[in-house]
């Protein structure tokens, strides 16, 4: 869950009440607030960071909300429990707000129903509005994803259209084409005229800049927008601008920055005077002690490659880089503990419902079959525990966040040991988290008490 969501619980009666605590504990923060109060105060509670907790008959929060749901994105997540705990029920923000998510987390918690209703979910098919999300892409014609979404549902395929120099990992289902006009989606850095697409930018480019200091706020502004529509750049694929540490403090530039929501980013001399560049500035080299201040800290800035070369203008120079796309996933190395989901610690649980790719042998993922839907599932048979390992890994250098299943504890089972020296072994560089869990020997012992 986001960590700056605020959590509200909210009851009608002493069971309910009972109830609600029991749930509070499930989160680090949350409030517990009664019905009427809440009722009475619940524009102060109804925005997009809320996730609402309700604990009564769902009738009474669909009759109270329902006037003021307006979009995704601008509601706050809304989950509905009845009063014995039977049943979680995700009602509003199943993706963007990750209510899906937590409720099946609940559910496992409080031994209770899940009750997912939307349509990716249940055909086990990714969910493409938390694939958006999750890359950072700027979207355009956004009202065309809903039916997208119901063809996606259907076909269990879609057709991608990428810029050339875009190297990107599609979840299962997307497709790419070379075929512009067959594309269900567009993934570009450009402008262009795709009224009847969904046009997805990346937020990859960074613009290295020059300039005399003579340039106002609105100066600035003009040269940059002017030099994007020349080279037909979309200016929402920009993340943030860098220049020399020294030009940085000049205030319209600041000023440009924050209105824009743009990182700005600065190096000096010495880092600058590293990068090898493409084109040479006299002015720079003598001022600066640099060839180029404009491509070296766009170079520097992105970590990746130059796209566009330094573009010159009167007071004004610019240069565009592109970050990689080859991001990189975690593994999770999760113990799953001896079986029973019982067993499951918080951290597998949350774990689990987050990761876009679980790996494991095949009886293991049996007992967590509940959360497998929605994920990419590598099943695998006993001694093939290398090929787990490969196959995680290779998950991971995709960019897909993984969990590599063990049974009861990976550390006593040897899964940690076994991916951490494939690892050293291969000279790969990957984040790794492991999971801790109950191992046999534990529930064991708590079985036969004390000796």
């Amino acid at each position: 869950m986001e960590k700056n969501k605020e959590v509200f619980i909210i009851y009608l009666s002493e069971r309910g009440r009972l109830l609600a605590e029991q749930v509070k504990a499930y989160f680090d923060e949350a409030e517990l607030l009664k019905w009427d109060f809440f009722r009475e105060n619940i524009t102060t509670y109804w925005k997009a960071n809320s996730l609402l907790i309700f604990i009564m008959a769902l009738g009474i929060v669909a009759r109270t909300v329902a006037s003021l749901i307006s979009k995704k994105g601008e509601d706050p997540g809304i989950i509905v429990l009845d009063e014995l705990g039977s049943n979680v029920i995700p009602y509003l923000g199943g993706h963007y707000a990750e209510t899906n998510k937590i409720a099946l987390e609940l559910a496992t918690v409080l031994r209770a129903h899940p009750c997912i209703t939307t349509a990716s979910d249940l055909k086990g098919l990714p969910a493409l509005d938390l694939w958006i999300k999750k890359k950072g892409f700027v979207m355009k014609n956004a009202h065309l994803l809903p039916s997208l979404m119901n063809k996606f549902n259907t076909n269990r395929e879609l057709k991608v259209w990428m810029d050339k120099e875009i190297a990107l990992n599609l979840p299962e289902g997307l497709k790419e084409t070379k075929d512009i006009e067959e594309a269900d989606f567009i993934i570009t850095f450009r402008k262009g005229n795709f009224q009847d697409k969904v046009v997805l930018i990346p937020k990859k480019l960074w613009a290295g800049i020059g300039f005399h200091e003579t340039l106002t706020e609105e100066d600035l502004a003009n040269k940059i927008f002017q030099a994007l529509d020349e080279l037909n750049l979309d200016f929402s694929a920009l993340k943030g601008l860098a220049t020399h540490k020294k030009k940085a403090s000049y205030v319209p530039l600041i000023n440009f920055a924050l209105k824009h929501n743009l990182k700005l980013l600065d190096f000096d001399s010495d880092k600058l005077s590293e990068i090898n560049t493409v084109s040479f500035s006299e002015k720079a080299k003598n001022i600066f002690g640099v060839d180029s201040i404009c491509e070296a800290s766009a170079l520097l800035a992105s970590n990746g490659i130059l796209s566009v070369p330094k573009q010159v203008y009167k007071d004004f120079t610019i240069a565009i880089a592109m970050e990689t796309f080859q991001e990189r996933g975690k593994i999770y190395i999760v113990g799953i503990g001896p079986g029973n989901t019982d067993y499951l610690t918080l951290k597998a649980l949350r774990v689990l419902t987050s990761v876009e790719a679980i790996v494991g042998y095949k009886t293991y993922l049996k007992h967590i079959s509940k959360f497998l839907s929605g994920k990419e599932v590598h099943s695998f048979s006993m001694t093939e525990e290398v090929e787990r390992v490969k196959k995680a890994v290779q998950l991971a250098m995709e960019g897909k966040d993984t969990a590599l299943i063990s049974g009861g504890d990976p550390g006593i089972y040897g899964m940690s040991g076994l991916l951490l020296e494939y690892l050293v072994k291969h000279g790969l560089s990957l984040e790794v988290e492991i999971v801790p869990g109950i191992s046999a020997l534990n529930l064991g012992n708590a079985l036969l008490g004390a000796p």
